[in-house]
């Protein structure tokens, strides 16, 4: 009951019983219809009170913690959309980089091909005109 009556303007309920008194009202140092009684309930209305009170933040608490709740699945679906998006432009941009790849590697190929048949045409007119000139040396001795 100390903390109680610290919550209602320091009241001492404290009740002190001397059996040496002739009536119960002289048995009992305080008078328990009055003062205590009265006293209990203003401590029971301050209390139903605070609780109404505390019950109404906690509704509140409640309410924000729903509504963070359906924001934070909202942003976690949005991530979800947003990284299925991503993995799709990486995976059409590696597939993309596959078919350059592989058209840059015929390119080099045909370019090599084309080099070698060059090569092997200017070394085979090179031979055909030093056997022309030979002929015609031949011709004019």
């Amino acid at each position: 009951l100390k903390n109680a009556s610290q919550a209602t303007k320091n009241i001492d309920y404290q009740i002190k019983f001397d059996s040496a008194g002739n009536d119960i009202k002289e048995m009992i140092s305080k008078d328990l219809t009055h003062v205590i009684k009265k006293s209990l309930s203003h401590l029971e209305t301050r209390a139903k009170s605070e609780l109404r009170g505390l019950e109404s933040e906690l509704r509140d608490v409640k309410q924000e913690i729903m509504r963070t709740t359906d924001l934070r699945s909202e942003a976690e679906a949005s991530l979800n959309q947003h990284e299925q998006r991503l993995e799709k432009i990486h995976e059409a941009y590696r597939t993309e980089r596959k078919d350059m790849n592989k058209q840059c590697s015929e390119s080099i190929s045909a370019i090599e091909e084309t080099e070698l048949h060059i090569h092997r045409t200017r070394t085979a007119r090179a031979t055909e005109l030093r056997v022309s000139e030979q002929k015609i040396q031949e011709i004019e001795e």
